[in-house]
């Protein structure tokens, strides 16, 4: 029977990166799919392969937000050359208006 770290010794998942947490998830499932692991051993697996998942989703929700609020600013930064851009479109129009008068 094999045994595997205590809990007690594994960093909490709120202190991982996405990669740390997606590679422990990924050395989880390689066990649980091996059908090797005892089931008390796979339950616990479980348990941390949650954990670990909500996290990648936290930061992944997090990462998502930070694009959100980038592209808006972005977009701000954007609209105020489209506002100078329609400003002089506006006089463009106006000319057409003479022109097809």
């Amino acid at each position: 029977m094999s045994k595997r770290k205590s809990s007690p010794t594994q960093p909490p998942p709120e202190s991982l990166t996405y990669e740390q947490a997606v590679a422990e998830l990924e050395s989880i499932i390689d066990r649980m799919e091996s059908g090797e692991t005892p089931l008390e051993e796979a339950l616990a697996d479980y348990e941390r392969g949650v954990g670990l998942l909500r996290r990648c989703r936290e930061i992944i929700t997090a990462a998502e937000q930070k694009i959100e609020y980038l592209k808006a600013a972005a977009g701000e930064s954007s609209a105020l050359v489209g506002d100078m851009a329609d400003a002089g479109g506006a006089r463009d129009d106006d000319e057409e208006d003479d022109a097809t008068r």
